[in-house]
């Protein structure tokens, strides 16, 4: 099961006990589309153009275990997805919510 959150303070997608967040407003790393995975209080970037970590972050052992399993693997099926969330927070738009089936819509309406 996958849930996908959007919410003020960014867009969530929780899969395997992990969660990827694109964070809304991030002026300091606006020309570096990237998203936050965590677990258990850490948290590590990665790039959505390279997939790659980026290498100022603490890596927990959990985190490089998984990368080839878990992380890696989510990142490259659902790449365009986290960079349209990417595009759309930088260009000041929020994203519709999205439910399992891929419809979306926002929650106001």
């Amino acid at each position: 099961i996958r849930f996908c959150y959007f919410l003020v303070g960014g867009a969530f997608i929780h899969y395997m006990g992990y969660k990827f967040v694109v964070h809304p407003n991030e002026d300091i790393h606006k020309n570096s589309p990237h998203v936050h995975v965590c677990k258990d209080d850490h948290s590590v970037r990665y790039s959505l153009e390279t997939l790659e970590r980026y290498k100022q972050d603490k890596v927990p052992h959990s985190f490089i275990s998984d990368e080839k399993k878990i992380i890696i693997p989510y990142l490259k099926m659902n790449r365009e997805k986290l960079l349209r969330f990417w595009n759309l927070y930088m260009n000041g738009f929020v994203p519709p919510v999205e439910d399992e089936k891929g419809r979306q819509y926002y929650a106001e309406s």
